[in-house]
């Protein structure tokens, strides 16, 4: 039997800082058979079972719950398993919407990405990383800063912050606090050129 979480009950498991154990974790719980109801209740994709699909694993600082990551259909959603390593069990999931909880939305298909906007977005996050030597905290605050310099709203430069993540240049490694940081991919681009190539394939 599953057990759908509220948010009161999943956001009490966080910590300050949430710990990305994905490579490390020894699973303590097998989830799967879990899963497999999930799947039968169409609330993940049976793919997600059958092929024992695992986005991401994090652990709060104390110890106590290990949050599983499910992907789902939509990029911006996950369904959560929350691991008890007290008791190794299975506490219940929870439909965890990026979108709703961060303000992360799709990219209108009518909105044309501008080079000098996504360079200056590029700028800042290389700033707040110190040239991607920390993750980017404050990632509201430095949307704001971008669509101040360049005269745009918060919410349009939201979207070039999700098209930098769809397109694998920017990940979420911290959900509570939320932190970001620039990936293998996106420390390859460094000139404007690189910046009109990567909205030339997001305007397709």
């Amino acid at each position: 039997m599953t057990r759908l979480l509220t948010e009161e009950e999943f956001k009490s498991t966080f910590t300050d800082k949430m710990v990305d154990v994905t490579a490390t974790a020894e699973p303590l719980v097998d989830i799967w058979p879990y899963v497999q109801e999930l799947a039968k209740d169409k609330i993940v994709d049976q793919y997600t079972f059958d092929k024992g699909l695992v986005e991401k694993v994090y652990r709060n600082q104390t110890g106590t719950f290990d949050q599983v990551l499910l992907p789902t259909s939509d990029k911006n959603t996950f369904i959560v398993i929350l691991v008890d390593l007290n008791f190794e069990n299975i506490k219940g999931h929870y439909k965890l919407d990026l979108k709703r909880e961060y303000g992360l939305t799709e990219q209108e298909e009518n909105v044309k990405l501008l080079p000098n906007v996504m360079f200056r977005l590029f700028k800042e996050l290389w700033f707040a990383s110190s040239d991607c030597s920390h993750p980017i905290e404050n990632i509201g605050i430095r949307l704001l800063e971008v669509a101040k310099s360049t005269n745009n709203t918060k919410d349009y430069v939201r979207e070039y912050l999700n098209e930098l993540i769809k397109q694998g240049h920017i990940e979420m490694t911290s959900e509570k606090p939320l932190l970001f940081t620039i990936t293998n991919k996106g420390k390859k681009v460094k000139t404007i050129e690189d910046v009109e190539q990567l909205c030339a394939a997001a305007n397709l």
